[in-house]
């Protein structure tokens, strides 16, 4: 047996959270001596082991004691812990984008007044594609490019481009973008068994496309779109029709921030 000091060592638990457990009967000691001396069992770890952990997913100390008389299992706690990691990693990742959307939205700010923009203006023959379209919101729409990404199926007798993101509208709304994913095709017939229902289908010839190279990550895209748009108002252009996202470079860091991609919007002169 130890005593509430020895076991708060071994536990490497405090000796005031140890009192505390015992104060409000969630963890007792396993012998109270008539001097008052509490004593506890080294085969007491595993119960205080359940309480922390269940702490530590959040629990409330009044739904700690409910699920300890219900005797939950360690594999019970074990998907917990699972459920909880997800929970966390998701949360991360949104935090993470948001940073990364700040960061940009900075680097957008500190680059607004240095020259020259390096737009280019091309003209943009007829393309073949193998392409999917949809309409969905942008996390919906990124899900599923990410699909088209990981399970798309080259053959050895067609010839691929760049996988392309075509945006039909001219405003950007987040939560209802309407458009077309997929790869263009360089020469050859595909014979389309891919994951996705792809089709045969074809990006229509642009004569005056003004573009914008950028490496990033999605969240660097508007730097290329408002770079377009400084040069197309400082040139005398207006848009007219949506935007065409062209993947260059795959990207090979797990934060996409090596992509590197072409933003294409076509022009008119005022």
């Amino acid at each position: 047996m130890f005593s509430i000091g020895e076991f708060s060592k071994l536990a490497q638990v405090s000796k005031r959270q140890l009192r505390f457990y015992d104060q409000i009967g969630l963890f007792t000691p396993q012998v109270v001596q008539d001097n008052g001396r509490r004593l506890y069992s080294a085969s007491q770890l595993s119960e205080l082991n359940r309480i922390l952990a269940l702490q530590n997913l959040g629990f409330s100390l009044e739904q700690i004691r409910e699920l300890i008389q219900e005797k939950i299992s360690l594999s019970e706690l074990r998907g917990m812990l699972k459920l909880k990691q997800a929970e966390s990693e998701q949360k991360l990742e949104v935090e993470q984008q948001r940073f990364r959307a700040i960061a940009s939205r900075l680097k957008q700010m500190e680059s607004a007044s240095q020259e020259p923009l390096n737009v280019v203006m091309k003209s943009v023959p007829a393309q073949k594609v193998l392409s999917l379209k949809a309409t969905s919101s942008l996390e919906e729409g990124t899900h599923l490019f990410q699909q088209l990404l990981r399970s798309f199926i080259e053959e050895k007798s067609v010839r691929y481009g760049p996988f392309f993101i075509h945006l039909f509208d001219n405003e950007y709304d987040p939560e209802k973008l309407e458009g077309e994913i997929g790869r263009v095709i360089v020469g050859g017939q595909p014979s389309m068994k891919q994951e996705l229902e792809l089709n045969v289908n074809e990006l229509p010839e642009q004569t005056q496309m003004a573009t914008y190279v950028v490496t990033g990550s999605r969240f660097d895209l508007h730097l290329a779109y408002g770079a377009i748009g400084q040069w197309v108002e400082a040139n005398g252009y207006t848009l007219v029709g949506g935007s065409r996202e062209m993947v260059l470079q795959l990207p090979q860091k797990i934060d996409g921030s090596d992509t590197v991609m072409e933003v294409q919007i076509p022009v008119k002169k005022m």
